[in-house]
């Protein structure tokens, strides 16, 4: 599988302003056909934010970026004896026209367990 980009760093921030509705942004930095590309943008959440801002950060090179669905979205604990430090699984299902494409990632944390996995999605539907 071609590799879309470079990752140089991503970052998320999760914030409550006190009302009924908290926030996430997500900072995303890569490099694109040797271009760097720095993007920030919102989500209802912090995976929401992640997928957001890397879907901004590719629809220059890749707009065929509007045309994936993220179908399901599954996080399972591994190892649930360990608590909250516990290996997380998790699975993405993700569709382009007809073509779908699931992806596995675990990892101790769930937003790099989240991230490796819609990577991997996204990176599979648009290579093609």
């Amino acid at each position: 599988m071609d590799q879309l980009f470079e990752l140089d760093h991503w970052r998320v921030i999760s914030f409550d302003k006190g009302t009924k509705e908290a926030g996430c942004e997500a900072v995303v930095k890569i490099y694109v056909k040797g271009d760097k590309v720095h993007v920030a943008d919102t989500g209802n959440g912090p995976v929401d934010a992640l997928y957001n801002t890397l879907c901004k950060a590719l629809k220059g090179f890749y707009p065929a970026i509007n045309e994936l669905v993220l179908v399901d979205y599954i996080v399972h604990a591994e190892n649930s004896n360990k608590g909250t430090a516990a290996n997380v699984k998790v699975i993405v299902e993700m569709r382009r026209k007809r073509k779908s494409y699931i992806a596995k990632s675990i990892s101790t944390n769930i937003l790099v367990a989240s991230w490796n996995a819609l990577v991997e999605a996204v990176t599979a539907l648009l290579s093609e």
